[in-house]
């Protein structure tokens, strides 16, 4: 049997295939057998690719404050219910964990599909009902409500996996940028918004085009973009490069620890690529089944690994 396989992956396509076409711009720009596309690529779009692969670990760590505490928190899904709607069996999704994070710390979660890092996002952004506590900037998060909670959470947005369904496609970029500034009541966003698309590199003339108009990695800035005009403190990106090539991921990569060195962000970053995780973080923590196996310093997480399970995760990596 023969496989045609299409991926920007190019680690999966490396222990794959045999043969590669390399596209671009509709064109075939460069074939060849695996090896010798990936030791000597001769064009210059096929180089920046190859390139790409590599990454340098994000060591940076002039921390400040600590910003979030979380203690103890659990995730929990109702399976079965009676007939009156009582709960009769649940899931524990994620069991009850505690870290914090600190003002310019970039804190990666990783694990497999299930581990439980999408309901820890999805809690510690009080998306889902969760048991524990967070202190945010000294606030206990989970105690906020109505207006005092609507207010507060422009300290900590979100950057989502797939930047074409995370935009409305019927608003312009500009009604986008917008949106947030509006809903917090945010006087002068005139000016908020061209600071923001400056921030990720974009200019004005992006501000009356629609999102079907954008490449993946322009949406993506414009969805940084979005979440930079309210000037949170944290970050919280989902998958963030998945859906982009293995060039506009670095690209990204970088505009990310530009952006964080010059606001004071601090990330916390959902991935299964443990190279974003090495470029982008410098701590880790490794969920395994909604537990904690292993957490630490990134580098010497993912050079020293103790636990079995982690070891199998960075083989599998090929970092």
């Amino acid at each position: 049997m023969s496989i045609l396989f299409i991926s920007h992956d190019l680690l999966a396509v490396s222990k794959l295939c045999k043969k590669i076409l390399v596209l671009k711009k509709g064109k075939i720009i460069e074939s060849g057998d695996t090896n010798s596309i990936f030791n000597s690529p001769k064009n210059p779009y096929t180089k920046l690719l190859v390139e790409s692969l590599t990454f340098h670990y994000n060591t940076q760590k002039n921390f400040g404050k600590t910003i979030m505490e979380v203690e103890n928190l659990g995730v929990s899904y109702i399976v079965k219910k009676n007939f009156w709607g009582k709960a009769l069996e649940k899931f524990e999704a994620l069991k009850p964990l505690s870290f914090q994070l600190k003002e310019g710390e970039n804190l990666g979660i990783i694990g497999e599909s299930g581990s439980g890092k999408t309901s820890l996002g999805n809690a510690i952004c009080r998306l889902i009902e969760s048991n524990g506590t967070i202190k945010l900037l000294g606030q206990d998060f989970f105690s906020l409500k109505g207006e005092s909670l609507r207010d507060f959470r422009k300290n900590i947005q979100m950057i989502f996996q797939d930047p074409f369904s995370s935009l409305n496609p019927k608003m312009t970029i500009y009604q986008i940028l917008k949106e947030g500034l509006l809903a917090h009541k945010i006087p002068n966003y005139q000016t908020k918004i061209t600071q923001a698309l400056l921030d990720v590199s974009l200019d004005e003339s992006f501000l009356e085009r629609y999102p079907n108009e954008l490449s993946g990695g322009q949406r993506q800035r414009i969805s940084i973009a979005r979440s930079l005009v309210l000037k949170p403190k944290i970050l919280l990106l989902d998958e963030p490069t998945s859906a982009l090539d293995k060039n506009t991921q670095k690209q990204i990569l970088e505009l990310l620890l530009r952006l964080a060195k010059q606001y004071h962000l601090s990330y916390i970053c959902i991935s299964h690529d443990l190279s974003v995780i090495a470029s982008l973080c410098q701590s880790v923590i490794v969920l395994k089944k909604g537990e904690i196996l292993e957490r630490g310093d990134t580098q010497e997480v993912f050079a020293n690994p103790k636990n079995a399970y982690v070891k199998k995760l960075l083989e599998a990596s090929g970092i």
